[in-house]
Parts: structure tokens; sequence; C-alpha cells
């Protein structure tokens, strides 16, 4: 976990010091442990004590350290224990979501009333999200730089309309494997004459969240538009993350076996797979069974059902799928378009 920052006051600099780092480690702790699990299973984790969070560390790094007589302050990354992390939830029967997505793309559409902005400034919902887009979660949310080639490809109106062929080409600019329109209105609430903002999220691309959301977000507590703003963003994030969490949840002692054929044009692309395989951490084990000039068949162990497998290789750009090979049928392992076109990238 990167960016962990940390501020303590003890007796001494060095005191402090360990205390700061101590917390860190610990911060960095929930952090993750929020990052792969559900908000409905947080409840479950019994209390964690500092050394047993120290045992979970494989290692960690400081940087923008500033000291006192008795203050200490830093960032910290920390780098923790996979498999141990893991097995700390498994003996919990927490489950948990180990498979990140690829990047969506937000386009943050503001409607005043009078208009919809989605370039032009001021727009109040664009700086909310660029205020708030988190780091920590499994789905990376990607904002759009907003220059000339943004502006080129497509407005608030054909955003807001769904313009499939604006938002393929915006989305292939960026990467994402999905782009969601995010449409506010800001006005007054006509019976109690409070702030209010009415939210309508369209999800377009690739996924498997729904494709329509709605909610409205009144101010009955005194809050203003800016911090219903806040809360729209915050209630996108967290419907977000639950939602693909839920379709990558994995439980403990939940486990599958499949040989996958992989058609090769040369060794490079065996390398590139092997490479791919490796760092999805729901592939428990990847075993090459047999190899020649023309094919490759390993053998997989994996963590979750079939459907969580092809979706995590997915995300690798790998794609597994019931073909047609060699006179019969085979679960074939492929090289993704994205990975075809981008020659030499692991």
């Amino acid at each position: 976990m990167e960016d962990v920052a940390v501020d303590a006051t003890a007796r001494t600099a060095d005191e402090a010091r360990k205390v700061a780092l101590a917390e860190g480690q610990y911060e960095a702790f929930l952090r993750l442990f929020n990052r792969l699990t559900l908000r409905q299973d947080r409840i479950r984790l019994p209390e964690v004590k500092p050394d047993d969070v120290a045992n979970l560390v494989r290692s960690f790094e400081v940087r923008d350290e500033k000291t006192s007589g008795i203050r200490y302050l830093a960032k910290l990354t920390v780098h923790f224990k996979g498999e141990a992390f893991l097995n700390l939830l498994q003996l919990h029967e927490i489950p948990y979501a180990t498979t990140r997505s690829k990047p969506v793309l937000v386009l943050p559409v503001f409607d005043s009333g009078e208009e919809r902005m989605l370039w032009r400034d001021p727009n109040p919902w664009r700086e909310t999200w660029v205020a708030q887009t988190p780091r920590d979660g499994l789905v990376p949310f990607v904002l759009p730089l907003g220059d000339l080639e943004d502006v080129t490809a497509i407005d608030a109106a054909q955003a807001a309309l769904g313009d499939q062929d604006r938002l393929a080409t915006i989305s292939k600019r960026y990467e994402a494997t999905a782009t969601l329109v995010a449409q506010v209105r800001s006005t007054t609430d006509t019976i109690f004459n409070l702030p209010a903002v009415y939210l309508s999220l369209s999800r377009y691309g690739a996924g498997a969240w729904g494709d329509v959301y709605v909610a409205s977000f009144v101010g009955t507590g005194g809050e203003s538009i800016k911090e219903l703003l806040r809360q729209a963003v915050e209630q996108t994030l967290h419907r977000i993350e639950e939602s693909w969490k839920l379709d990558n949840l994995l439980q403990s002692g939940d486990e599958g076996e499949v040989t996958v054929v992989i058609p090769l044009r040369g060794l490079e692309d065996w390398l590139k797979i092997e490479k791919r395989l490796e760092r999805i951490p729901s592939v428990l084990e990847s075993r090459l069974v047999y190899l020649s000039r023309e094919e490759a068949r390993v053998r997989l162990r994996f963590q979750g059902g079939g459907m969580q497998l092809q979706r995590a290789l997915l995300q690798s750009d790998l794609v597994l799928s019931f073909q047609p090979y060699q006179g019969g049928q085979a679960l074939v392992l492929k090289l993704g378009e994205g990975a075809e076109s981008a020659p030499g990238a692991p």
C-alpha cells in the first residue's frame, strides 16, 4: 500500500519513529483489508494486534521523513506477504476478491438546470471527482484530460445520450475496459426547498455491474451542494467496487483445476502468457505439461469458479473459451486484442 501518512509524537524522536512505523503498518493493513473485502464482512475481522500485522509485512519503504526532538512524520509504502494475508482471511472465513479490474473511464456530466457541462469550467462535479478518486480499490478510475482531443471526441450531450461510437473512441484513447457516464443534476427540492442532487449512472462496454443506476441526495442536514456532490461520488465508488467484488468473490477451499491449450506462433507467445499467469493472484498454480513450437498445454489450479477464472484472465488480456481445435473441442487460452496490439509487452 502506497502513501500511508504517519505522524507520531513521543518522548524522543526515536520512540516517535517506532510508534509511527507501527501505526503506519496497521493503517496499511486496514486499507488492504478494506480493498479486498465487502463492506458487510468487515465486522467479522477480530482484533488484530500490532505484532500480528508486523508478521504479515514483507517489507516497507519510507520517504519524506521529517523529525524534531519528539515528533516523526513520513510516508510509507508497505508490502505484505500475499499468501499470509489471504491465509488470515481464510482462517476467519472472510470472503475476498483479488482480481483487479481494467481501468474504468469516468465522464462527469453536470446539469445545472440551464446546460449540461462536461469539459467547460467550472464543472463542480468533475472537480469533486478529481478530489476524491481513490487509489486503493480493485477498480481503477480514470478521468479524461479534457484536452482538444477529448473535446473533439465527445461532448456533454453525446455522453448523456450514450453515443456508442463517441464513447468507444474516447474509451479506446484511455485504454479503458468500460466507460461510466456519471450525470448529476443540481436543483432545489420542491417540497422542502432544500438543495438536492440527482445522480444517474450509465455504464458502457465490458463489465457486469448493470447498465443504469439512479439516486438522489437532499441536504436535509444542512449539507451544501458541494457536500452532496461528494456523497454522490462516494455512492458511485461504493456501488461499483462492491459489485466488482461480488462478481469476483473467493471463498476458502473454493478451488478448481483445468487443462488449457495455448496455440503458439513461437516461444515469445508462451513467455508473454506465462508472465501474465504468474501475476494473477487467483491462479494458484500454472503447470506446463506439454510444449512444442505450435502449442503449450498448461494445468491451471485456481480459486473460485470458471466464470471468475475467465474474468480474472481477461483483466490480464488473456481470453479463455471453448473452441474447435484440431478436429475437436478444447479449452483454449489466447492473448487478447490488447496484448496483441502491443508487441513486446509482457
